[in-house]
């Protein structure tokens, strides 16, 4: 039997204080909850791990963290991750204004009109390249071409 222990708090009146193992064991609920996972997957778009570890202060604590597929055909979330941005920015560099401007277009396929698709070499001989090139004009990306009409 673990032991509760409260403490007083003047909004709520006597409200009970967890012990770690009963929060970890609170944490492990909420994680396992499937309108939690749907909302989580939602918003990593499928790619995250769940775990539950210890803070600096001993007290339990839920992560989620992105992760990368490591799949060869990879999705606007993993490229994300792998440059380590949103998935706004790949959706950006993969705009046609953006594919025709850029020094260093970043290569993908389109399937089905809408759907965008990266091939994992592809996109890491894109980064080398990328990395190599020297900066100023020749590092050009989508991601710092001004917005609006240009003069």
């Amino acid at each position: 039997m673990t032991k509760v222990i409260f403490t007083e708090d003047k909004h709520q009146g006597r409200k009970p204080k967890l012990t770690h193992e009963q929060m970890r064991e609170q944490l492990h609920r909420f994680a396992s909850d499937p309108k939690i996972q749907t909302a989580v997957r939602k918003l990593f778009d499928r790619s995250f791990t769940v775990s539950i570890d210890e803070a600096d202060d001993g007290r339990p604590m839920l992560r989620f963290k992105e992760q990368d597929s490591n799949q060869n055909v990879m999705t606007i979330a993993d490229v994300a991750i792998f440059l380590q941005t949103d998935r706004a920015s790949v959706r950006r560099m993969t705009g046609e204004r953006a594919q025709r401007r850029s020094h260093h277009p970043i290569p993908f396929v389109k399937v089905g009109g809408k759907m965008i698709r990266f091939h994992r070499p592809a996109i890491e001989a894109w980064w080398a390249e990328l990395n190599a090139s020297k900066n100023g004009k020749d590092n050009t990306s989508a991601l710092s071409l001004p917005k609006g009409r240009r003069k």
